[in-house]
């Protein structure tokens, strides 16, 4: 399956400047140590940081594919009627919100929006992003496999998320998405191809994680204030970044159309998509290398 283009579209205006420092200040303070004794802090950390170095990008990459989903789904009659419940399933930052929004509002559509997250940090940013858009935001620090509300959702969006389940948990979590799921509801998701045994982790190579800390050790000289950084930190908190990224592949169409199946959710849209490639000459998960993806949109 060849992967399908689209022309780039204005976005959002993200100030990456001003909260990449603060993400390294709250996830220092607040983020979670797991069961396996590893902590999120070298992930959500750092992100921000990578993406003013445009080592990470953002929405996998193809954010106007998700603007394209999320405004066309807005600009459908709501069949329950009230205000538009949306709920973002796992963040690092408050980019999908961003991107949220501003789809919402291209077709002039009012948005209530919930974003959960297993880690408070992100959770934080997200309430610091709309505090200065000066709009609400609804926070809730779960599992999304144990989040129960009163009202279901119209939307459900992430990115890259299925990395973090097992083959053996994904099933409990698109049945999780299917009760979340207001009945014509509608799930939203991309997520990077790999062909590679989908039980077995992926993660750096040692040379991939020493290439990608040297050149964010160089890159760290253009980063702008107050999210300036000396080289040998930034190099630093690459190779922890590095350290701690590891995620369960998706090696192909088939795996999502049976995950679908099985929860009961209808395909409207499962296509090969290509990522920006920020940096070429670097490469590994979560990277913006240029790599395939999966865009997907489901329905209850």
């Amino acid at each position: 399956m060849s992967p399908e283009p689209m022309a780039p579209r204005p976005g959002p205006v993200e100030p990456l400047a001003q909260s990449a420092a603060l993400a390294r200040a709250w996830a220092a303070e607040l983020c979670v140590h797991h069961g396996d004794g590893a902590c999120c802090d070298a992930y959500h950390g750092f992100w921000q940081t990578m993406r003013l170095m445009r080592l990470g990008a953002t929405l996998g990459g193809h954010p106007a594919h998700y603007l394209e989903a999320m405004a066309a789904w807005a600009a459908q009659p709501h069949a329950h009627g009230g205000v538009r419940r949306v709920l973002i399933s796992g963040c690092a930052d408050y980019s999908m919100l961003a991107h949220l929004w501003h789809a919402g509002a291209t077709v002039g559509v009012d948005l209530h929006v919930t974003v959960l997250d297993i880690c408070p940090t992100p959770l934080r940013l997200n309430t610091w992003y709309a505090e200065r858009q000066g709009r609400p935001v609804h926070t809730v620090c779960a599992d999304v496999l144990a989040h129960r509300p009163s009202l279901g959702y119209d939307l459900i969006v992430t990115s890259s998320f299925l990395g973090f389940f097992s083959p053996k948990a994904r099933a409990a979590l698109f049945q999780a998405y299917r009760h979340l799921l207001r009945e014509g509801g509608q799930l939203v998701f991309s997520n990077r191809l790999r062909a590679a045994p989908e039980d077995v982790p992926v993660g750096f190579t040692p040379e991939q994680a020493e290439s990608f800390a040297d050149m964010a050790a160089r890159l760290s000289a253009d980063l702008p204030p107050p999210a300036d950084l000396d080289a040998g930190r930034v190099r630093s908190m690459a190779l922890a970044f590095a350290r701690h990224t590891r995620n369960y592949p998706l090696a192909s169409e088939q795996t999502v159309t049976e995950l679908a199946a099985g929860a009961g959710l209808s395909i409207r849209q499962c296509s090969v998509v290509q990522s920006a490639a920020m940096r070429p000459a670097i490469s590994g998960p979560t990277l913006g290398d240029g790599s395939r993806y999966l865009f997907v949109v489901l329905q209850r």
